[in-house]
């Protein structure tokens, strides 16, 4: 037998000290009605007292009754099964533009921590589902790979920065040739995993996506919606390398960026899904949709254990011995008259 709450053991001492100290008061209590009384020859005529005997049974009764109540709540079992529960994931790809324009702060506190915001109400949003992250700009790196241990994916997300990638700009092709080799088809299968892309981005790519990418992200059962994250007016490229904060071109001239959703528009158009902003509040319920009609892959992530509780065995006897305690003073004046009779 084993405890899974073993602290609430440590409690038994309450009650064996709570029936010390009541014998000591019950003792005082006496020895204070027997001051009263000058003769004690009269103290037992003049005093009515319960008999010593009961209250004792009392006590004790109330001590195992406490005793058997602590080891209940520590709930105690005897084995355990553990029961693989085979679930069936929908995968979630989070693409996330760490170029340098998504530090512009035309949204609070700016467009990079706004997406990453976006991208962990999504994660916890899909609970039951497999979500893998990717981090773009000049290249793409996967900062996660497909997992039910959303907390890695949120720690993953929060460490990433623009200093992530070391390659600046914002190029699309390397992000859907890494998605390429991660969704491929696997030995034996007919026709590649189906998987949801969900890119992040202010749209500004050095080089829009080609249709023909586009289509090949599409044959590899990607389906894609975009999340705009910016404004179109718009603000200047921060840069703390330079003494005015602000990022230069080889001219010398700031460099201004807005939101473009053209690209993003195209990108869910041929990829079969949809185009969201930042302010629209309703793409989670849409990605819902999305994910309900994609087929999943059978996992057995899910491991439920359960034991052979036996709290009921200390309980009952628990309870049965309070009710005996309290009915135990007129249990006993009832022997006192029937006992004479018989």
């Amino acid at each position: 037998m084993q405890f899974l709450s073993p602290f609430w053991l440590y409690a038994i001492i309450f009650p064996i000290l709570l029936v010390i100290g009541a014998g000591f008061l019950y003792r005082k209590h006496n020895r204070r009605w027997d001051a009263f009384v000058s003769d004690p020859r009269l103290a037992n005529r003049l005093i009515q007292r319960d008999s010593p005997a009961c209250w004792w049974i009392s006590m004790v009764l109330i001590l195992f009754a406490l005793i058997l109540l602590f080891v209940a709540l520590a709930k105690p079992v005897n084995g355990k099964e553990q029961l693989d529960i085979p679930t069936k994931g929908k995968n979630i790809y989070l693409a996330v533009d760490l170029s340098r324009s998504m530090l512009v702060e035309d949204i609070a506190p700016n467009r990079l921590t706004k997406a990453k915001t976006l991208a962990i109400e999504i994660i916890e949003s899909f609970p039951d589902e497999r979500i893998g992250v990717i981090s773009f700009a000049g290249k793409a790196w996967l900062e996660a790979p497909l997992t039910t241990d959303h907390n890695v994916l949120q720690e993953a997300l929060l460490s990433m920065d623009e200093k992530s990638i070391p390659y600046g700009g914002s190029e699309s092709s390397p992000l859907f040739d890494l998605l390429l080799k991660l969704n491929e088809k696997k030995e034996g299968d007919i026709t590649p995993p189906e998987a949801l892309l969900v890119i992040l981005s202010d749209g500004e790519f050095h080089s829009e996506p080609s249709q023909s990418e586009i289509r090949k992200a599409r044959e590899a059962g990607l389906t894609i919606y975009t999340i705009g994250v910016g404004t179109s007016s718009g603000g200047i490229v921060p840069d703390d390398r330079q003494r005015d904060g602000f990022f230069r071109d080889r001219s010398g001239r700031t460099v201004n960026s807005s939101l473009k959703t053209q690209p993003l528009e195209k990108m869910a158009l041929f990829g079969n899904g949809e185009a969201f902003l930042d302010r629209n509040y309703d793409f989670v319920p849409r990605l819902k949709n999305a994910i309900s009609t994609l087929s999943g892959e059978t996992t057995t992530a899910k491991t439920l254990v359960t034991y052979n509780h036996l709290y009921q065995y200390f309980l009952t006897p628990a309870l049965i011995l309070l009710i005996l305690a309290c009915f135990t003073s007129k249990l006993w004046k009832l022997m006192k008259h029937i006992l004479p009779v018989l």
